[in-house]
């Protein structure tokens, strides 16, 4: 005699709650979103570092060491001074017409054969002494560096907005320890070619760090039940629902992003007036006091410092209101025309000022890329192109702040003012 009770006396089988399925797999991600956040960090500091030392501390300077004292101040020639920050906006735009829809893979294996690039033609440049060659590493390693960026960026689409935290930390501490790092050098004395030399292992580094990213994405994939087991399957993915840039699809894109991109852009553009012309000039009254001849360098530390502790701090300032810090930021830039133009202001009281514009700033560029990532109105195709957009709108206001005070700067050059 069957025992068994009738099959319609059986219990049936309860499905586990959905938020149980949650917690479990919430369990699961935890490690490889703490894993990713740790790359991004790496990532963000290399791409925050080496500017600073590369850049700023040597290509830029032996380019400038070129051009004759009569050029340099001759009037009408603040654009010719500035076409850098047009190459980069040409740039921005290029890779978001023709290069969203390629693997990251291969942007980040183009991005590290340009960095190279740029550092040879660099050394090159300090052993014939030779300006051209500095130009061309100088552009090559202007690019790979945006194209860079715009590669990580562009891969946080498929994470949680939350990982951003580590990219954006990343930014501010390889933008505080390059600064530091080029005053060292700058004040103790260095020999370039050695330095410059030394940096061909870290792209190696910035390459592998990128694979393990792939990696942590193509994990964090299996766990959510998608269907990619393959990196490549991953980079179709991530790669194929890109949008491209064309200009029928501005309307479209600033309707979505307008309200972060427009304020993130007078941002940017209040800080780079503060940063390089208003702070200078308060500066420059103390040259004659041997006590303040480092002044600008400690204050542009300080500034980096709160730019810094903003972008690290991104979990305990998330702002919807981005007009707020646009309208703050707007108020120091008015008070360093005051204290550039018209009152005196101790070289303390400055250096707080750039420490809060720092903050600000930082805020700034934290939120405005969080809120992209974050904003369930702009679909996963659209995401890419956004921060493209986001971005190029803020190379825009710098390159208008440099233009407007390069252009002053030769009116008062005119009349001796």
């Amino acid at each position: 005699m069957n025992n068994e009770a009738p099959i319609f006396y059986q219990q049936a089988r309860v499905p586990r709650p959905l938020n149980q399925i949650l917690k479990k797999r919430k369990k699961k991600t935890a490690p490889v979103l703490f894993q990713a956040k740790v790359i991004l960090f790496f990532l963000g500091f290399l791409e925050a570092f080496w500017p600073h030392i590369i850049l700023y501390s040597f290509a830029l300077p032996f380019i400038q060491s070129t051009n004759s004292n009569e050029s340099k101040s001759r009037p009408g020639n603040s654009f010719s001074f500035n076409w850098p920050y047009l190459f980069v906006l040409i740039i921005r735009i290029v890779n978001a017409k023709y290069l969203l829809k390629v693997y990251h893979s291969t942007r980040v294996k183009i991005t590290v054969a340009l960095f190279l690039s740029g550092l040879s033609c660099i050394l090159v440049a300090f052993h014939k002494k030779d300006v051209l060659y500095a130009a061309s590493g100088w552009l090559l390693f202007l690019i790979a560096n945006i194209l860079g960026d715009s590669c990580v960026l562009g891969l946080l689409k498929g994470f949680p907005p939350k990982v951003f935290v580590g990219y954006s930390s990343g930014i501010g501490a390889g933008s505080l320890i390059g600064l530091v790092y080029k005053c060292f050098i700058e004040f103790f004395g260095h020999d370039s070619y050695s330095v410059v030399f030394w940096m061909i292992p870290l792209y190696i580094v910035y390459y592998i760090l990128f694979s393990h990213l792939l990696n942590a994405k193509l994990e964090f994939n299996k766990i959510k039940s998608l269907p990619e087991r393959r990196i490549q399957t991953v980079e179709e993915r991530e790669s194929s629902v890109n949008w491209q840039f064309s200009l029928s699809l501005i309307p479209l894109i600033l309707s979505k992003i307008g309200q972060y991109s427009f304020y993130y852009g007078l941002v940017c553009l209040f800080t780079e007036a503060i940063r390089k012309h208003l702070a200078p000039s308060v500066f420059d009254r103390f040259k004659n006091d041997s006590k303040m001849d480092y002044a600008n360098s400690f204050a542009a530390v300080f500034f980096e410092f709160g730019f810094f502790l903003a972008c690290f701090s991104l979990k305990l300032f998330k702002l919807t209101q981005l007009n707020l810090l646009c309208w703050i930021q707007g108020a120091f830039f008015a008070s360093g025309i005051y204290f550039a133009t018209f009152v005196g202001i101790s070289a303390y009281s400055m250096t707080i000022v750039m420490f809060c514009a720092g903050f600000v700033y930082g805020l700034s560029y934290a939120n405005t890329i969080y809120a992209i990532l974050h904003d369930s109105w702009i679909s996963r195709g659209e995401k890419e192109l956004c921060l493209n957009v986001n971005a190029i709108m803020a190379n825009a206001g710098i390159l208008f702040s440099k233009l407007a005070f390069g252009s002053l700067k030769d009116f008062m050059s005119l009349f001796n003012l």
